[in-house]
């Protein structure tokens, strides 16, 4: 293949520039996570609960696993695999606002989480998938995998998962 056939954005390893170089090494060793679950409402400290429209009832928490041993060992962080009842209600909330066509952003959704003390309601089971990064024509591909999570530590923010 000429350098001129490879598609932008896809780590070439005859670049001159070693960061892509490096990007194309780290590939196989590099996995997507994606965190998925849906939720009716969100519940405040005095009781009040939220309805979330339909539009924002599902919520994804995506984040970055990396390979540590060749038979399928990965190490994310505690939040990226098992996101908290708070990053569950942080995410609710700014899609409830956004899809209200109010003022959002993550830091204000985390302080009103924070300030209200607020927890999703009607959550069903998070629904995690995990998937190796790819370039190219490999990228349309998907291989998502269940992962089955062997450990975490919510203190070191740490999760391992095959």
């Amino acid at each position: 293949m000429a350098l001129a056939d490879v598609p932008t954005g896809v780590p070439d390893a005859l670049s001159p520039q070693p960061l892509e170089r490096a990007a194309l090494a780290a590939m196989p060793a590099v996995w997507r996570v994606e965190a998925t679950t849906t939720m009716t409402g969100i519940r405040t400290k005095d009781g009040r609960t939220i309805p979330l429209p339909p539009r924002a009832r599902a919520v994804s928490r995506d984040g970055t696993a990396f390979g540590v041993t060749p038979d399928g060992y990965l190490v994310s962080a505690a939040h990226v695999v098992r996101p908290t009842g708070a990053d569950l209600a942080e995410a609710a909330y700014f899609q409830y606002l956004a899809f209200s066509g109010r003022p959002h952003s993550t830091d204000i959704a985390r302080e009103w989480v924070k300030d209200n003390d607020a927890v999703p309601t009607g959550l069903t089971p998070i629904n995690l998938v995990m998937r190796p990064t790819a370039a190219g024509a490999a990228a349309k591909v998907d291989r998502g995998v269940t992962p089955r999570i062997v450990e975490v530590d919510q203190m070191r923010d740490i999760a391992v998962v095959k």
